[in-house]
């Protein structure tokens, strides 16, 4: 069994790499710090393996097929008790946190696959990890894009794409406010949000009709936004104990939201905020953080012979040092409060009493009102369980009916929604209820009709709308008289309106919103009769009908229909229908699954040897990590940067890497076919289009204007192209030159052959062949030569020809620099002809070409 922890900072594809192991399992689970983000993955999943395999569990949510193979839950709910060949957690750093930190050290502690145990999370927890666990392997892994410190910056003054970090609610509020009356909206995210809330305001954000996101820290996990900049409004906040200042590495964990794969982020302050520390920034910046001394830990010996007995298990001191007793969460707090209730000592009287008054103080306090409040439910329930053995339909009904209302302020409808949330905790307790279905049904329709409620109320509030109410100048659509033509033109009156071009609408005027408005109320029959004719005609053509440009979109008879958007990882991208409101949404839909068909087929066409990458299955475990690098860096590697695992591959993962059409060479690692124009083609579209946030139309252009031409095999480096780019296209840098992956380890052997001719003084001449290979001037293969590490041979002696002349241009030959073997030893054989008495003198004094070799050694 293998135990891996996979560490680093946010934004170096820990979670996508743990659902690419789970998935390469027969069975398995994973544990996530998040109701939201444990979501996200079990939707991930359904979408690899299907519905029918996959298990979801939360404390307020169950999805439970009849013979799962996979079960994504949050951390508290993992069934670890389940047999599974591949077990992960997520953010196993919260092994430190006061509340939850007893729940993920237990997990490092006992949570274990039968193949295969992966941790993920911050750096800070490697130290505890190792002492904890025998045997783990550690995996580096760093940040794909850099973060940046930009300082302080007024509200009003802050980029678009923009996350402003607050830590209550009263602060979250008036900065809404602030950025509503001078961006016009912006979205709100908070922890107390249900997750349907918090989803619907992001979406908005995602979707482009706010350029900016307030939120609490409850952004640091399990979102994934296209955030551009971090401003924090305030650094300090509430722990639940103390009034404190963030620790470096909470602030990165929330810092690190900016920026995500190879996009670089920015972070700063705003607001009443105060400049971060110089040392913090750097701590940030460089990920370089103090390391956890111990985890959080309690007992889960517990003993249920009496409540006093429970609590005093309950507080056990644990004989490890680097276990720290976790101070007293939530669940302790209540059920000592609730032992200081005489009538629930009274039903408390044995073990099974015990036991369910355990389970019922562990319920969450979702309202956050008081530790009072939160008991008084839990005193009920648990009475109600002592007295009749269930909740009967008729109690929760008289409980939760006061939930059922849909209207008031922000404040109210948040009340309601976080209690409607601890009952729909409890209906999953399917032994406390007479009918769980119905219960579990019933909370869910309740939770998400005040999360509907919820977003409509935050919007309305905080996203400025347009209420002007204009004069309508037509009563009726039907009196417009409207058609289109088989082009797509279409008239409005008799005057040219606009035109269908793909699936949009394009009007070519400036018309008044009202105007506009009234129109395409009129024109809407027509226009989508239109398009949906257009669209059956696409759905039953053929693959080869459809062509991806360089603009990253698709066209159908040259018509733009629709567009690539970044998916999980730039190999699996997704498809946005370019369409208006016209278009129905199930063919859209369709649309979207055809074209997602035909690019998925289309990369698995043109990129097979890539994607052959990810059957691994029987595969070494050394060839199985450089596949895995090989598929993250799209089929190309520079060898300096892995030099270390190559260096310990044995034959067998030598063959098998091979066998796959892998070519380990001496600069880099890549598939000879992936760097030949069809494919770096496609390479650079699907990379660029998962950095697709970084670049306009414009910049695209600029870039592609600036690409080394199809077949060019080197060229002088272009400082407007990333080195980046340059390597999805299959080119390394070599000084001022790029020179294509293959061509380059061709030079090398063909140099090297030369070299081995000239047994003598190991020197090569630049000759036809190689200039040829590369395509370049004689100057430019000087410079060539000289980056990859070899001077001239000035000693090589420049014979005279047939007719006793020696040229005025003569050749130049060339050595490794640094290479002394030769000469070395042939002044060594010069050394044992002196005498005696000269070797026992002054060794570098009198032997005048050993001073000069040492000069050499010295300063070259």
């Amino acid at each position: 069994m293998t135990v891996i922890a996979a560490l680093g900072p946010t934004n170096t594809g820990k979670t996508y790499y743990a659902i690419e192991r789970l998935a390469a399992h027969k069975s398995g689970m994973i544990g996530l710090p998040l109701r939201l983000l444990t979501r996200e993955v079990y939707d991930k999943m359904v979408l690899k393996v299907g519905p029918s395999r996959v298990a979801m569990i939360t404390g307020e949510e169950r999805i439970i097929p009849d013979n799962p193979k996979y079960w994504v839950c949050t951390v508290e709910s993992m069934p670890i008790n389940i047999p599974v060949e591949f077990l992960a957690v997520d953010e196993i750093q919260l092994i430190d946190d006061p509340e939850r930190g007893h729940i993920f050290t237990d997990r490092i502690l006992n949570a274990r696959g039968m193949s295969e145990t992966l941790f993920m999370g911050s750096s800070i927890s490697k130290k505890v990890i190792k002492k904890l666990i025998n045997n783990v392997k550690f995996y580096d892994r760093e940040r794909y894009s850099k973060l940046t410190y930009t300082g302080y910056k007024k509200i009003s003054h802050l980029p678009k794409r923009s996350a402003v970090v607050a830590f209550s609610i009263q602060s979250v509020y008036a900065i809404a406010e602030i950025i509503k009356r001078q961006k016009g909206g912006v979205a709100v995210v908070m922890g107390s949000l249900s997750p349907q809330a918090r989803n619907a305001q992001v979406k908005m954000y995602q979707n482009g009709d706010v350029d900016y996101i307030v939120a609490t820290d409850a952004i640091g996990m399990g979102l994934n936004l296209d955030l551009n900049h971090i401003a924090f409004a305030e650094t300090e906040k509430y722990d639940g104990e103390n009034f404190r200042k963030l620790y470096p590495h909470e602030l990165a964990q929330i810092a690190g939201r900016a920026g995500r794969y190879q996009r670089d982020g920015t972070f700063g302050v705003t607001g009443q905020a105060i400049e971060i520390d110089n040392a913090v920034i750097a701590r940030i910046e460089d990920h370089r953080f103090i390391p956890l001394n111990s985890a959080k830990w309690r007992n889960k010996n517990l003993n249920f012979s009496s409540v006093n007995k429970l609590i005093e298990s309950l507080k056990a001191i644990p004989n490890q040092t680097e276990l720290g007793i976790s101070r007293q969460a939530d669940d302790l707090r209540a059920l000592i409060r609730l032992s200081q209730d005489k009538e629930i000592l009274e039903n408390a009287n044995n073990k099974k009493t015990i036991q369910t008054l355990w389970e019922t103080s562990q319920i969450p306090d979702f309202r956050n009102i008081s530790e009072g409040e939160h008991s008084k439910i839990i005193s009920l329930i648990f009475k109600e369980l002592c007295l009749n053995n269930k909740l009967s339909d008729e109690w929760l009904n008289s409980h939760i009916k006061s939930f059922d209302k849909y209207y008031g302020d922000i404040n109210s409808l948040m009340m309601r929604l976080s209690g409607i949330r601890t009952w729909t905790y409890v209906s999953q307790k399917e032994k406390w209820l007479d009918n769980p279905a119905l219960w579990q049904k019933k909370t869910r329709e309740i939770e998400d009709k005040l999360s509907d409620a919820l977003h409509n109320s935050l919007t309305e509030r905080f996203v400025e709308k347009n209420s002007n109410k204009l004069r309508i100048k037509y009563k009726d659509k039907k009196d417009i008289l409207s058609g289109i033509n088989d082009n797509g033109d279409i008239t409005v009156e008799g005057e040219y309106f606009g035109k269908i071009l793909g699936f949009k609408l394009i009007t070519e005027k400036s018309y008044s919103e009202q105007y506009l408005k009234q129109i395409r109320s009129a024109i809407s029959k027509p226009v989508e009769i239109e398009m949906k004719k257009k669209s059956l005609k696409i759905l039953s053509s053929e693959f080869d009908m459809f062509t991806l440009n360089s603009d990253l979109f698709i066209y159908f008879n040259d018509e733009k229909i629709a567009g690539l958007k970044p998916g999980n990882n730039p190999l699996n991208p997704s498809i946005n229908i370019i369409c208006d409101e016209y278009l129905d949404s199930n063919i859209k839909k369709k649309l979207e699954n055809k074209f997602l068909e035909w690019i998925q087929n289309y990369i698995k066409f043109n990129l097979k040897e890539i994607l052959s990458l990810k059957n691994t299955d029987n595969l070494s475990p050394g060839t199985k990590g450089i596949a895995f690098r090989l598929l993250e860096e799209l089929g190309l590697i520079i060898r300096s940067k892995i030099k270390n695992e190559i260096k310990i591959l044995d034959q067998k993962s030598r063959q098998e890497l091979r066998k796959m059409g892998v070519k380990i060479g001496k600069f880099s690692i890549f598939f000879p076919a992936t760097v030949k124009p069809k494919a770096t083609e496609l390479l650079i579209s699907l990379w660029i289009n998962y950095s697709e946030k970084n670049y306009s139309q414009d910049d695209i252009r600029l870039i592609r204007e600036n690409l080394p031409k199809p077949g060019i095999t080197s060229c002088a480096l272009n400082q407007n192209i990333s080195h980046e780019i340059y390597k999805v296209l299959g080119y390394l840098v070599i000084g001022k030159m790029v020179i294509r992956a293959d061509i380059i380890e061709r030079l090398d052997k063909i140099i090297y052959n030369q070299i081995d001719k000239d047994s003598k003084d190991k020197s090569f001449l630049v000759n036809d062949e190689m200039i040829s290979l590369l395509g370049c001037s004689r100057e430019n293969m000087k410079l060539i030569i000289k980056n990859l590490g070899f001077i001239k041979n000035n000693k090589k002696i420049h014979k005279p020809d047939d007719n006793g002349i020696i040229s005025e241009d003569p050749e130049i030959w060339y050595k490794k620099k640094y290479n002394y073997g030769a000469n070395i030893k042939k002044k060594s054989k010069k050394f044992k002809k002196k005498s005696k008495k000269e070797t026992t003198s002054n060794f570098f004094a009198e032997n005048n070409d050993l001073k000069k070799l040492k000069e050499r050694l010295k300063f070259e």
